[in-house]
Formats: structure tokens, sequence, C-alpha cells
């Protein structure tokens, strides 16, 4: 994509927006995602780079 040109690619999420922040509709499926974990690496990798 032209828009990910900048940084590196580190592959494709099976989530869309709100599983990413937790949000849940009861009649949605379940996929498995685990947003406080992806939360949590993420943020803990910019912290170890200085961000």
């Amino acid at each position: 994509m032209s828009s990910s040109k900048w940084g590196d690619f580190r592959g494709v999420l099976d989530a869309d927006h709100l599983d990413l922040i937790g949000i849940k509709f009861e009649d949605a499926d379940t996929i498995g995602f685990d947003y406080k974990k992806f939360l949590e690496t993420t943020v803990s990798e910019l912290a170890s780079k200085g961000y």
C-alpha cells in the first residue's frame, strides 16, 4: 500500500477498529482478539524505543 511506505510492516491483525479497543456487540462473533495484550505489547515496544 502506498499509505504504508513509512515504517516497518509488522503484519496484519485479524481485528477491526472496535476489536482494537475492546468493544464487543452481543450478536458479534468472538474472534478471540486480545486487545489488552496487543496494547501492552505495543506500549512496551514504543517505550523500549524511547517514545
